[in-house]
């Protein structure tokens, strides 16, 4: 289903929870329906969206965000952030996992959503970022 800053767990990676709390405090505050390693929580709100098969809208002036924001120490998990230009929200998760990235090490690689080999990324999550996969 759709949902807003969905936040991907790993069991085996509990050192790095309490980072994405944090971010997904901010998704929370824009009323978005969020997944974390508590419950769901359902905004009073529901706006439906119609799906369809396009891809991003032609922009010729598109700028990819995708690559390494930093890497992490060996053996750190690699945390992806699905993202595009011009997402605030993305940029203030971006910014809490950089406060956190000395006492919880990782790696942060982006992918742009809306770069054309990254089709499946775009359908998946054009209404959801930010999107963060955790491994």
């Amino acid at each position: 289903g759709m949902h807003g800053c969905a936040m991907a767990f790993q069991t085996q990676l509990p050192i790095l929870r309490p980072a994405f709390q944090s971010a997904a405090r901010f998704c929370s505050a824009g009323g978005s329906r969020l997944f974390s390693s508590g419950p769901i929580r359902t905004p009073a709100r529901v706006t439906t969206v119609r799906c369809n098969s396009e891809g991003p809208p032609e922009d010729p002036d598109r700028v990819s965000v995708t690559g390494v924001a930093y890497e992490g120490p060996a053996g750190a998990p690699v945390v992806t952030l699905f993202t595009k230009a011009e997402c605030t929200l993305c940029d203030k998760v971006k910014a809490v996992l950089e406060e956190v990235k000395e006492t919880h090490p990782h790696a942060l690689h982006q992918q742009d959503i809306t770069d054309p080999n990254n089709r499946q990324w775009w359908d998946r999550y054009k209404y959801d970022i930010p999107v963060l996969h955790v491994g």
